[in-house]
């Protein structure tokens, strides 16, 4: 499991997941939730939906279905989603990947973002 930790300027802490985990027929199960981050409606809806990231998800899912025995997607956008993989590192590898796009969310609002709505208050 990974925690994703993030210490919002106004929130404080908040934080978000990302699991694999085991399921019958050799296959894996990611699952990933931003959790408390979603309380910033901004930086969730605003950030997390951009047009620039929403591709990168796009393209690191077609990624993974490409060198996949098996890519099972039900739904899921870079906030939530779950997806069950085949062989197992390619469903860590699943999980390393959104969560260096989570990172690179954060990084760049913390870095613009934030700062232009705390000049409104």
């Amino acid at each position: 499991m990974f925690a994703i930790f993030f210490l919002h300027r106004q929130r404080g802490p908040l934080v978000g997941w990302i699991k694999v985990s085991g399921k019958a027929g050799g296959r894996w199960q990611t699952e990933w939730d931003i959790g408390t981050i979603d309380q910033d409606p901004r930086l969730s809806d605003d950030w997390f939906c951009r047009d620039e990231y929403d591709e990168k998800f796009r393209q690191l899912l077609q990624a993974m279905v490409d060198k996949s025995v098996q890519f099972e997607l039900p739904g899921a956008t870079s906030r939530w989603g779950r997806a069950t993989v085949k062989p197992y590192k390619n469903a860590v590898e699943l999980a390393r990947q959104i969560q260096a796009l989570w990172q690179e969310i954060l990084l760049a609002w913390e870095a613009g973002g934030c700062l232009g709505e705390e000049s409104k208050t």
